[in-house]
């Protein structure tokens, strides 16, 4: 039953002014029927502790049923209260889609400032037991580097792991692809040896000297750059190897790279 003329009831009860009441369209899951908890997250915290920040959920949600009518997607509580009018709420029931809320996410992630985020992602890493979490400067770097990636402050965490951590294992897919050939093992042992001579440890050094390798081998620069990435991360995929060697620092990479090469001699990839 409609609770309006229960409400309408109530107001005059009260001896209050009768508003206009108006309905958004109901809100459905992803496969056309009534959104429920079958369908995920019930409540805001479940959101919140998902990573998803405020006002991107609110941007999500407001546009479910409405919209500003000139495409605009990514907007503040101003600018949609600014912007909305009633006659722009659809009749059609509109469908919640959380991909598309993580899209929402990821684009408000990346423009929150990095400090903002430190903030919220630290609780986060003080459970992981990082100590380098209480160096703010350095996470405020990490976060700079990883957050094109993330779509959620939960996955900017996760992330970063191998910045707080050396890695406990790696890709396996890879370790398949960049760990199998002999010559994997000299490119390493290359590196490690190379990296004293870097008196300034920059990103432009750091590149300077990866490429100078492959070049003195007569190999492309991805021969070196992935092998060593594998090593320091643990992951076939990061941000810049540069800037992620540069923000390691050189006695980390060192380590690191001492680690991967003892790993592939018990292999025999040497």
């Amino acid at each position: 039953l409609s609770n309006t003329p229960k409400q309408i009831l109530i107001y005059k009860a009260m001896g209050w002014d009768i508003p206009e009441f108006a309905h958004i369209p109901m809100i459905l899951g992803p496969d056309k029927k009534r959104l429920s908890k079958r369908h995920g997250a019930a409540s805001v915290e479940e959101y919140r502790d998902m990573g998803v920040l405020a006002p991107a959920l609110v941007n999500y949600l407001a546009l479910l049923g409405w919209s500003p009518g000139d495409n605009r997607e990514i907007m503040s509580l101003d600018e949609m209260t600014e912007a909305f009018s009633i006659d722009k709420v659809s009749k059609n029931p509109a469908v919640f889609d959380k991909a598309k809320l993580l899209w929402f996410n990821g684009k408000y992630i990346r423009n929150t400032d990095s400090e903002e985020l430190y903030r919220t992602i630290k609780p986060y890493l003080d459970k992981k037991g990082y100590a380098l979490a209480e160096d703010k400067d350095y996470v405020i770097k990490v976060v700079n580097l990883v957050k094109e990636r993330a779509n959620t402050y939960i996955e900017i965490v996760d992330l970063s792991e191998y910045f707080f951590d050396d890695p406990e294992d790696y890709e396996e897919k890879a370790v398949k692809k960049h760990w199998q050939k002999p010559e994997v093992f000299k490119r390493l042992e290359k590196v490690y040896n190379s990296i004293n001579d870097i008196k300034v440890w920059n990103e432009e050094a750091v590149e300077q000297l990866i490429r100078g390798l492959a070049e003195e081998e007569g190999v492309g620069a991805g021969k070196y750059i992935h092998p060593v990435r594998l090593a320091l991360t643990g992951r076939g995929q990061s941000p810049g190897l540069f800037e992620v060697m540069v923000l390691l620092g050189k006695d980390v990479v060192k380590r690191r790279l001492g680690t991967a090469m003892e790993i592939l001699r018990e292999q025999n990839i040497e």
